[in-house]
């Protein structure tokens, strides 16, 4: 745990000494290296390491709350958010400490917030989805998948066709994680689904056709009749 403080204390600080660098530079790689360092213990330590991320929780909910909407911010601090986000998942090997409600509570608009930042500067979400898929798994509570469902289905009406396309990726990754489980929270996602399967963008649209079918696997029947 000496370590671990040190470390947080040593990515986040502002002074940067005799350093050259630029002060918000420097630091962007601080924290890139410090996120990194995190995942790793977490993948090779699982359920050892992830009480230790408790410590760096409040600086992942600082940097992603700082970059929640798209800017012109620095391709290295892009990086650290990423970093961050991809650290996320170590939430899965959790036992205790991440399942608290206010936990969930602090992660989840800036984690969902991250599908507007990421899909526009990456086109991807190999990276927010796997965190979000996480984050959904360890709180197993019906009110909880509701506000993640229906926080990434409000960015299937956002204007730019990346984050449509990653909204509906990320629900599809959701299904594939909670299966049947998340057919609980299908009558207010069919309005949402109902408008994209008829978007007038085809990857949109195609990407809306795979969603519905993939839900179809799990529901047993057509689900195009509740559209009518």
């Amino acid at each position: 745990r000496p370590f671990l403080l040190k470390l947080v204390a040593w990515a986040t600080g502002t002074s940067i000494g005799d350093d050259s660098q630029p002060a918000p530079l420097l630091l962007a790689h601080r924290q890139t290296t410090l996120f990194h360092l995190v995942d790793s213990l977490v993948l090779r330590l699982r359920s050892i390491a992830t009480p230790y991320y408790m410590y760096v929780l409040p600086h992942t909910l600082r940097v992603l709350k700082a970059h929640t909407v798209l800017n012109d911010i620095p391709a290295q601090l892009s990086k650290v958010v990423k970093t961050d986000t991809e650290a996320l998942p170590a939430i899965r090997h959790d036992k205790d400490d991440f399942c608290r409600p206010q936990v969930f509570e602090q992660l989840l608009t800036p984690m969902v917030q991250q599908v507007v930042q990421i899909a526009l500067t990456t086109k991807s979400t190999t990276v927010v989805a796997p965190a979000l898929g996480a984050l959904a798994k360890r709180y197993n509570k019906e009110d909880q998948w509701k506000a993640l469902n229906h926080q990434v289905l409000m960015f299937t009406r956002n204007p730019h066709n990346y984050v449509r396309v990653a909204a509906l990726l990320i629900i599809q990754h959701l299904y594939n994680t909670l299966k049947e489980e998340l057919l609980i929270l299908l009558p207010e996602t069919i309005p949402f689904l109902f408008e994209v399967i008829e978007d007038e963008d085809p990857w949109v649209e195609k990407t809306a056709q795979q969603t519905v079918n993939l839900i179809e696997q799990y529901l047993g029947e057509p689900l195009r009749r509740y559209f009518e």
